[in-house]
C-alpha cells in the first residue's frame, strides 16, 4: 500500500483500488502517477489489470492536473490497465469532469458510478476482484 495526504493505492491480485483527496494540482498528479507507475511494474507489468478511483473525498483537479491527465491516456509506452471504474459519489460535477477527462480514451474501458458495489458489479465480470495479491497469503 502506498499512502500520503493526497491518495491511497491498494492492490490486490489482479485490481488497484486508489483512494483520493483534496484538491490536486500538476505536482501531486505527477507524484501520483509515479507511485502508480512503481505499483504497475512490480506486480502488474505481465498480466492485465484494472483500477477503481474512488474519488469520493477529491476535490478535483487543477486545469492543468486535467490536461496532464488527458495527455497520459493518449500515450503508448504504458501499460494500462483494461478497465477504470470512477466512484464519484452523488456529485455531478465530478461525473462530468471524469467523463469529459476520457470521453476519447482507447487505452482502457472506463465507466462513472456513484457507488462502490456499482463499480465491482461493473468490474467483476470482466474477471476482476478484490482478492489478496499471492504475496499478502
Amino acid at each position: 500500500m502506498t499512502q500520503n495526504n493526497f491518495y491511497k493505492l491498494t492492490p490486490y491480485y489482479n485490481l488497484i483500488v486508489a483512494e483520493f483527496f483534496g484538491s490536486w494540482d500538476m505536482d501531486v498528479a505527477n507524484e501520483y502517477f509515479e507511485d502508480a507507475l512503481k505499483v504497475i511494474k512490480e506486480d502488474y507489468s505481465d498480466k492485465p489489470y484494472a483500477i477503481i478511483d474512488d474519488l469520493r473525498k477529491w476535490e478535483l483537479n487543477t486545469p492543468d492536473a486535467i490536461k496532464f491527465w488527458k495527455e497520459i491516456y493518449n500515450k503508448n509506452d504504458i501499460h494500462f490497465p483494461t478497465h477504470v471504474a470512477y466512484i464519484v459519489g452523488d456529485s455531478e460535477l465530478k461525473k462530468g469532469v471524469i467523463e469529459r477527462m476520457i470521453e476519447n480514451v482507447v487505452s482502457f474501458d472506463g465507466a462513472v458510478f456513484s457507488e462502490i458495489h456499482e463499480a465491482l458489479n461493473w468490474i467483476e465480470p470482466h474477471g476482476y476482484n478484490m482478492s489478496p495479491r499471492t504475496s499478502d497469503i
